[in-house]
């Protein structure tokens, strides 16, 4: 996928972003040692509970370009909580090889999911990981598994979808099938930028994301 546009198939983000599981994994029993990273799971009636993370094959991506390659988690039930991020190298076993890269020296991590379906790539937003929709320069925009749990233990779950530029975090309209969602990135990038676009000066989503990042990242 080519960093300076968008990365596609961002449309079936419920349908691949926690439910796959990886072909391959390290022994269960050092699964059980690794951070206990959750995951959120549906339970019907709009009720939630949570499960430990599973691993992934993937890599890390540092800002001075170094490659890490292991297995990993990936997490959306530890909002802001995240200080490290945990890595176990392919060609290792036991728990005290497991490498926890310092969030501020990760520039992505890429996730490979089972075969048939594209790799997912994350980035670090806000001590969290979330999964990068498009990217342009050093632009991004993310989507945000956003939760919280009240007091008495309920978990209540919204979807946010955020433009990440330096030094900036700001919330967009959510990005998802349902139609309307168009309208709602239409009148965002009207309102935003100052312009007058109606629905078909664009053919999709994916070019209201491509025209953002463009114009956020002159």
């Amino acid at each position: 996928m080519d960093k300076s546009g968008t990365i596609r198939h961002w449309i079936l983000i419920g349908l691949l972003v926690f439910g796959v599981n990886s072909c391959s994994r390290p022994p269960s029993e050092l699964d059980r040692k690794w951070p206990d990273y959750k995951v959120l799971r549906r339970i019907g009636d709009g009720r939630y509970d949570y499960m430990t993370a599973p691993v992934r094959e993937g890599y890390v991506l540092t800002r001075k370009k170094d490659t890490l390659r292991g297995y990993v988690k990936i997490a959306n039930f530890n909002h802001g909580r995240m200080k490290v991020f945990s890595l176990l190298p392919f060609d290792k076993t036991k728990e005290s090889d497991i490498i926890n890269v310092p969030l501020e020296d990760i520039d992505y991590i890429q996730v490979q999911l089972p075969e048939g379906h594209d790799s997912v790539r994350y980035g670090i937003v806000e001590g969290s990981t979330c999964r990068i929709l498009g990217e342009r320069g050093d632009v991004r925009i993310y989507y945000d598994p956003y939760w919280t749990e009240d007091i008495d233990g309920n978990v209540w779950t919204w979807n946010r979808t955020l433009l990440v530029s330096p030094g900036s975090v700001k919330i967009m309209p959510f990005l998802h099938n349902n139609p309307s969602a168009g309208y709602s990135l239409l009148r965002y990038i009207n309102d935003t930028y100052g312009k007058h676009f109606i629905r078909k000066d664009f053919g999709s989503q994916n070019e209201m994301v491509d025209y953002i990042l463009e114009r956020e990242a002159k």
